[in-house]
């Protein structure tokens, strides 16, 4: 998502002043064929499997990356598709969007998704706990799919930073789309938080640029500030529920889309709007 706007030094994080919008065309894109995972709910789907691998250098054998436990990412999440302006390394859990020279398009809004589906997720959910339907025996959070983030790096004090979005969208989310027509405000199959400010995209839900008051609130726990490099966010979609809700650094932000399409399955998905961000998987 694209923002131009100005961000200001806030007791050593970033605070974000929303300026005017650009408008241009969406660039398109499709992913490839992946291979159909076994039915949840109804049937799979070949968009319900997981996407195809990245091509980083594997994990050394034997060697996981970190995640999986209580609060994190599945161990084996990882971003499974991107855009040709982001990196993606570490055996696929970092993902980037170096500097770039001066006089290049930054309105250009670059993305990536997970290759693990919500559809698989559920599945393994109902697997690992022995259920068969219902939710019974799934733990505090019921049938949910967490992923988090820690942030690695931020764009220059001294940039024009447009910020990142995170929540989940579906596999034919466009990997670039631009200025007003990016994804976060005009593709129907995404839900996204855009930091730093915390403001709230679902464009199916005719939801566009509306405050997390929980984030907010975090933020003032925090000394009213904003993002920091190694600040942890994290994103959980409630599979029966159908609502998403945020967290930063463990502070609980609350219920941030209800009634969501679940139609479809989810990806994690991250929208980088500027360059010299970089995020992983934990």
């Amino acid at each position: 998502m694209f923002l131009s706007g100005v961000v200001a030094s806030s007791g050593g994080g970033r605070e974000w002043r929303a300026g005017p919008r650009a408008r241009s065309p969406r660039g398109v894109h499709t992913l490839d064929p992946i291979r159909v995972d076994p039915g949840v709910g109804g049937g799979g789907r070949a968009e319900d499997g997981p996407l195809p691998l990245p091509r980083s250098p594997p994990f050394p054998q034997g060697v996981l990356p970190e995640g999986g436990g209580a609060g994190s990412s599945p161990a084996d999440l990882v971003f499974g598709a991107s855009a040709g302006r982001l990196l993606v390394r570490g055996g696929g859990r970092r993902l980037a969007r170096p500097l770039t020279t001066p006089g290049a398009r930054e309105d250009l809004a670059a993305s990536a998704l997970g290759s693990i589906s919500s559809a698989l997720h559920a599945a393994r959910r109902r697997r690992d706990w022995g259920v068969g339907g219902g939710g019974g025996g799934l733990g505090a959070e019921g049938l949910c799919y967490r992923f988090t983030l820690r942030l690695g790096a931020l764009p220059p004090a001294d940039a024009d930073d447009a910020g990142i979005a995170i929540g989940f969208a579906d596999r034919l989310l466009p990997m670039e789309s631009f200025g007003a027509a990016r994804n976060s405000v005009r593709y129907a199959g995404c839900y996204y938080l855009h930091l730093p400010y915390g403001g709230r995209f679902a464009p199916a839900q005719g939801v566009v640029d509306a405050p997390l008051e929980g984030w907010a609130r975090a933020a003032k726990m925090q000394g009213a500030r904003g993002l920091l490099v190694g600040d942890k966010v994290s994103c959980i979609l409630m599979m029966e529920e159908r609502c998403m809700r945020y967290e930063w650094n463990d502070i609980d932000c609350g219920v941030a889309f209800r009634n969501i399409d679940m139609s479809r399955s989810l990806f994690p998905a991250v929208e980088m709007n500027s360059a010299g961000y970089e995020v992983e998987l934990i």
